[in-house]
Formats: C-alpha cells, sequence, structure tokens
C-alpha cells in the first residue's frame, strides 16, 4: 500500500451515483445487498495506490478501482483476468 500524502484516498469521504453504483454492480458482479462503498473502503485496506492525472486507482488482488481525487467519487472498477 502506498502510504505517501498524495496517494491518499480519504474512505470515509467516498461516494459514487446512482450510475456508478449500477456499473460497480455490474462490472464486479456485487449482489443486490452488497454496499458497494463499504466493498470499496474494504478494498482500499490492503491495496496499491497510484494516482494518475486526476484520478486514482486502486489495485488489489482482484480489481481496479477508479476513484476521482478531486471529488472522491467512485467511477468504475475491473475484475482483473487470471492467468
Amino acid at each position: 500500500m502506498c502510504d505517501t500524502a498524495e496517494n491518499t484516498v480519504p474512505s470515509e469521504k467516498l461516494h459514487t451515483t446512482p450510475m456508478g453504483e449500477m456499473r460497480l454492480r455490474r462490472n464486479l458482479n456485487l449482489t443486490d445487498a452488497t454496499d458497494v462503498i463499504e466493498f470499496c473502503r474494504k478494498q482500499l485496506q490492503n491495496s496499491e495506490i497510484s494516482r494518475r492525472g486526476k484520478n486514482f486507482y486502486v489495485k488489489t488482488k482482484h480489481c481496479i478501482i477508479t476513484i476521482n481525487a478531486s471529488s472522491n467519487t467512485v467511477i468504475t472498477a475491473h475484475t482483473l483476468n487470471k492467468a
């Protein structure tokens, strides 16, 4: 996990839009019972965080989550291909 100040995502401020929630559920195969933001907060704990331009990229063992750095909006996520 990257601990520098510029690569710190404030998990308490994370949020998403209704369309973002639908996109995250679809891309990560999450059920309706799963709280999308709580899922993303848990993923932040043991992850590699990098900032490229206006976005943070949170890489875990299973997925990459894209978060807007200025608004802390979870934009999208994609599962990593298992090879």
